[in-house]
């Protein structure tokens, strides 16, 4: 168990409240800390103090970072947090465990599948990191999927495998 006391946080439901919230705000039904509450609630406690202390690297405590790729939330500025996340891993790459470096690459696996967000090219610099046996098959597997949206983006990674 990390250092938060995530309990059963549940992303979908915190993304759903920053995206009402916001609606709210644009149609003048909330003010703008109602929001910015929203916003603030979306993640775990501790969550960004987390992410402070990893990147610092003053802990390891990489199982938050790693469940927040994993739920995918995707509400107002989670983008930039995931790409902000992505690189922090990336760069503690060495650090990780072959637990949490499978289940980083279910998670970039699962980034090729979906149409680019704006954290997709950082989850391809992180696939050089991983680059185990079983996630460049998978990833050589996904250069012939139906869908070309898919192909383009295991390609981009394939190619930075090496």
């Amino acid at each position: 168990m990390s250092s938060l006391d995530r309990g059963s946080f549940d992303f979908g439901l915190a993304a759903e409240c920053v995206t009402k919230s916001l609606q709210r705000l644009k149609h003048g039904e909330a003010e703008p800390s109602d929001f910015w509450q929203a916003l603030e609630d979306a993640y775990p406690p501790g969550f960004f103090e987390t992410c402070v202390e990893v990147k610092a690297g003053n802990s390891q405590d990489f199982d938050p970072l790693i469940e927040f790729l994993e739920a995918d939330p995707y509400f107002f500025r989670s983008g930039y947090v995931k790409g902000e996340v992505v690189h922090i891993l990336k760069q503690r790459s060495a650090d990780l465990s072959n637990q949490q470096r499978a289940r980083l690459e279910v998670v970039v696996i699962n980034a090729i599948q979906r149409p680019a967000k704006r954290e997709f090219p950082g989850y391809a610099r992180l696939g050089p990191k991983l680059n185990s046996p079983e996630f460049r098959a998978k990833i050589e597997s996904l250069l012939t999927h139906d869908k070309e949206f898919v192909r383009k983006q295991a390609s981009q990674i394939h190619r930075l495998l090496g």
